[in-house]
């Protein structure tokens, strides 16, 4: 029996959930910037609240990104955002630290516990760990390729998510992929002037030049 993938999208703002549920989004991810990572934009407990009644009426679903690293000092006020979050009915979080989940299931057991730990989650059996803590999914990291992925998918006892976008992938791999691409052209560039001009300390110097226009020149157009 085949399964309609869910469509999940990252709102920023109570304009851009009403666009994206109008687009046909499933689900969105919101947040506040005090408790999650990576957000587009910050959304305060009312905020959430509409955006979460907004969903309601179109059948969307909302998540609640709680990824950020938990200091003390945001351990103190998590209980009453999490209370105020299951209040509301939000449908999950999105969590990497321990503390979340045991104050979710405190204080908000009817919420879904999203485990999403980055690049850790490179396995079915770390994924698998996490959903006997309580876990009903798991983002994948974003380095597996699709080999990797559909052959951890018929081991894994909670659902996988997976993120489908482009730029952001390498900017949160810390791969600098971009750079690594243009110096391999930028010195490419230089063998064959160098092949055509002779090796001599001039032609070395021109060709070099002319690597580094070439590489500003095409970063330029993908920027």
């Amino acid at each position: 029996m085949s399964m309609k993938p869910e469509l999940v999208v990252t709102a920023g703002s109570i304009p851009d959930a009403v666009s994206y549920l109008e687009a046909g989004a499933d689900a969105l991810i919101v947040g506040e910037d005090r408790y999650g990572m990576r957000l587009p934009g910050s959304l305060s407990v009312g905020d959430i609240r509409q955006v979460t009644q907004l969903a309601n009426e179109c059948g969307g679903k909302v998540y609640v990104s709680l990824n950020n690293l938990m200091t003390n000092d945001l351990l103190m006020d998590l209980p009453a955002y999490v209370t105020a979050l299951g209040e509301m009915g939000v449908d999950a979080v999105e969590f990497n630290d321990p503390s979340v989940l045991m104050t979710v299931k405190e204080m908000a057991p009817q919420v879904k516990l999203h485990w999403n730990a980055e690049m850790t989650a490179t396995n079915y059996s770390t994924a698998n760990y996490w959903g006997g803590k309580g876990a009903s999914r798991v983002i994948l990291a974003r380095e597996l390729n699709m080999d990797e992925i559909t052959e951890m998918k018929p081991l894994l006892e909670v659902e996988a998510q997976v993120q489908v976008h482009g730029m952001t992938n390498i900017y949160h791999s810390k791969r600098r992929l971009v750079n690594s691409y243009m110096a391999h052209q930028a010195g490419r560039y230089m063998r064959e002037a160098l092949a055509r001009n002779g090796d001599s300390s001039s032609s070395k110097q021109s060709a070099w030049k002319r690597s580094i226009r070439y590489t500003r020149m095409s970063t330029e157009r993908i920027l």
